[in-house]
Parts: C-alpha cells; sequence; structure tokens
C-alpha cells in the first residue's frame, strides 16, 4: 500500500470525533465527545500496535528467507562449482538465471 493510498484512507475516514466543536454545546455533548475521541486514541494505538508486529513478523521472515537462500546458494556451488549464476539443465546445457 502506497503512501498515496494510505493518505487517501485518513482522509476518508469520518467518526464523530471529527465534528467541529460549538460554544452552545451542552455538558454532556462536550463529555461524550472527550469520550469518543478517547476510544479513537486507543483504537489508532492499537492499530498501530499491530502494524508494527505485522512489520516486525515481515522483517523476521525475510531474514529467514535471505538465510535459507544463502545455504541454498552454498549447496548449489558444492554441487557443481561451474561458474557462478548458472544452472545446468538436464541436457547439459548451462542457462543464465
Amino acid at each position: 500500500m502506497g503512501t498515496r493510498r494510505i493518505s487517501s484512507l485518513r482522509n476518508r475516514i469520518r467518526t464523530h470525533g471529527t465534528r467541529h466543536l460549538n460554544e452552545n454545546q451542552e455538558r454532556h455533548e462536550l463529555y461524550m465527545r472527550l469520550t469518543i475521541l478517547e476510544i479513537e486514541r486507543n483504537r489508532r494505538e492499537s492499530e498501530k500496535r499491530s502494524l508494527i508486529d505485522r512489520l516486525s513478523a515481515i522483517d523476521q521472515r525475510l531474514e529467514s528467507v535471505q538465510a535459507e537462500q544463502t545455504l541454498v546458494e552454498q549447496l548449489l556451488e558444492k554441487l557443481s562449482p561451474e561458474k557462478p549464476g548458472t544452472i545446468p539443465a538436464r541436457s547439459g546445457e548451462v542457462f543464465r538465471y
């Protein structure tokens, strides 16, 4: 998801907390607004923590993929120490990848 899409999503999110304040509002309405804002803040913090956890899991997976890729490349080198960057074909021809 690009930054352009995220900013457009953020601009489309509408909650009760985005309503404008009015000096003529009753006391209970102001307390309700305060409560709504607190709930929204908690929800956003929860979303942020979830996103950070997800990014951490993705980073860990990328590291394990890189480690496995290095291991496979080393095994290939041991099996066929021909030219690096080539894969021997079944017929004996060599294809570049």
